[in-house]
């Protein structure tokens, strides 16, 4: 009986860390993914907020073009009239 106990603990070990083993593997490709998804979303982050400043940009010289063609169209209006 001593013996199989032995046997059945020296078994339990070797499953625990076979266990063990392959859960720090997953620890380790969760982390790797997750630093992964942080530097994507850090990028993205970056990304967006120079998207957003580049589409202000836009939206502004579009509102002054239209300003301008207003302008122009008043001016030519009013030499028509003249």
């Amino acid at each position: 009986m001593v013996g199989d106990d032995k046997e059945k603990t020296t078994a339990l070990i070797a499953i625990n860390e076979i266990v063990l083993h392959k859960l720090n593997q997953a620890v380790d490709r969760a982390t790797s993914d997750i630093a992964q998804l942080m530097e994507e979303y850090g990028h993205f982050a970056v990304s967006g907020s120079f998207l957003e400043q580049f589409g202000s940009t836009i939206r502004l010289l579009e509102q002054r073009y239209k300003e301008m063609v207003r302008f122009i169209c008043k001016r030519k209006r009013r030499a028509w009239m003249m």
